[in-house]
C-alpha cells in the first residue's frame, strides 16, 4: 500500500531524529511544500518516496543538508548549493548587511563593487539584486565554484537592474589577461569577502560535517591562518575608490592581530559583531588622497 505524505513524513523524521529536517525534505521529495501536500491529500509516487529515503539516507551518511537538499536560502534568495562551493551562512548574511549599511555611508549612485572569492555567489548576487543600478564583479579562483555561481545568477538575472560579471582570478589578479582590465580599472566603493581563515592546524580539528564535504580551498589560509586576510588589506588601496571601504569576514579570535596589521598598513578600521554578538569581521577604510601608491608600493614588499 503507497505511503501516505504523513507517514513519509513521519518515517523520515524518525530516521532524522528532526520533524524540521523532514519537512525540508519531503518538501523537496514530492515539489511542493509538506504541509500543501498534507492538506491536499497528496499520495507521493515511487520516485518521491524513493528521493526523500535516499536523502535521509545521505543525512545518516554524514552529508550537510544543504547539500542534501541541493539548495538553500540567503536573505531573499534561493540559491543552488553543492560541494563545489562553501554552505552560504547566516554569518555571511550579515557582512552583506555590514556591506550595505556601508555603501549608504558612501552615498554614491550606482556603487562599484569587488567582491573576491565569490563561492556559490550567495553575497554578491545579494548585493546586485538589492542595490539599485550596481555594477558587481565576483572573482574566483576555482572553475567550479565560478560554474556554480554563474547558475545561481542565472536564477536571478531578472532583478539585477545594474551589472555584474564573474571572472576567474587569484584575489585582484585575472587568470585570463584579457579579463585583467575589469579589475584594474575599477575604483570600487566597496571590496568584501569572506576568505580562507581557518589554520592547518584548526582544519585537523573541524568537525566532520565541514572538515570532510566543504571545499578545502574555501577554508584554508595557511599556518596563521590570516595570510589571505591581510593579502587582501595589502593589495586593496590600489583598487579602491577614494575613501572606499574593505569589508572582510573572519574568525572572531583573528579580529584582534587584523585589526593591528590594517592599522599598520594607514586603514581606519571598525568591527562588526554577528547575530550571536561576536566579533566577526573588520570594515577598513583608507582616508588618505595617496591611499592607491599605497597599494602599489605594498605589492612590491
Amino acid at each position: 500500500m503507497p505511503l501516505s505524505v504523513l507517514e513519509l513524513f513521519n518515517e523520515i523524521k524518525l530516521k532524522t531524529g528532526s520533524a524540521q529536517i523532514a519537512n525540508w525534505i519531503v518538501s523537496e521529495a514530492v515539489a511542493k511544500p509538506y504541509f500543501q501536500a498534507l492538506s491536499e491529500g497528496l499520495t507521493p509516487d515511487d520516485d518521491s518516496v524513493s528521493k526523500a529515503l535516499n536523502c535521509a539516507r545521505r543525512l545518516e551518511e554524514g552529508e550537510p543538508i544543504q547539500y542534501v537538499l541541493g539548495r538553500w536560502s540567503f536573505r531573499d534568495l534561493e540559491l543552488i548549493v553543492d560541494p563545489r562551493a562553501l554552505i552560504p551562512r547566516p554569518e555571511t548574511e550579515v557582512v552583506v548587511e555590514v556591506a550595505l549599511r556601508c555603501l549608504t555611508k558612501r552615498g554614491v549612485d550606482h556603487p562599484r563593487i569587488l567582491e573576491l572569492g565569490t563561492g556559490s555567489g550567495a553575497p554578491a548576487i545579494a548585493l546586485a539584486t538589492e542595490i539599485e543600478g550596481a555594477y558587481v564583479l565576483a572573482t574566483d579562483l576555482s572553475v567550479e565554484s565560478l560554474s556554480l555561481a554563474r547558475a545561481n545568477l542565472g536564477l536571478y538575472t531578472d532583478r539585477i537592474s545594474g551589472q555584474m560579471e564573474l571572472i576567474r582570478a587569484d584575489w585582484f589578479r585575472a587568470i585570463d589577461p584579457d579579463e585583467q582590465p575589469l579589475i584594474d580599472h575599477g575604483e570600487f566603493d566597496l571590496i568584501f569577502s569572506n576568505p580562507p581563515y581557518i589554520s592547518q592546524n584548526d582544519y585537523d580539528r573541524l568537525e566532520p560535517l565541514v572538515r570532510d564535504w566543504e571545499p578545502r580551498s574555501a577554508l584554508v589560509s595557511g599556518e596563521r591562518g590570516t595570510e589571505q586576510l591581510e593579502t587582501i588589506l595589502s593589495l586593496a588601496p590600489r583598487y579602491l575608490a577614494q575613501r572606499g571601504f574593505v569589508v572582510l569576514e573572519m574568525d572572531p579570535a583573528q579580529i584582534g592581530s587584523v585589526v593591528d596589521f590594517a592599522r599598520g598598513i594607514g586603514y581606519e578600521c571598525e568591527v562588526f559583531h554577528d547575530l550571536a554578538e561576536r566579533e566577526r569581521g573588520l570594515v577598513a577604510k583608507l582616508l588618505r588622497d595617496d591611499h592607491r601608491r599605497i597599494g602599489d608600493s605594498l605589492t612590491t614588499l
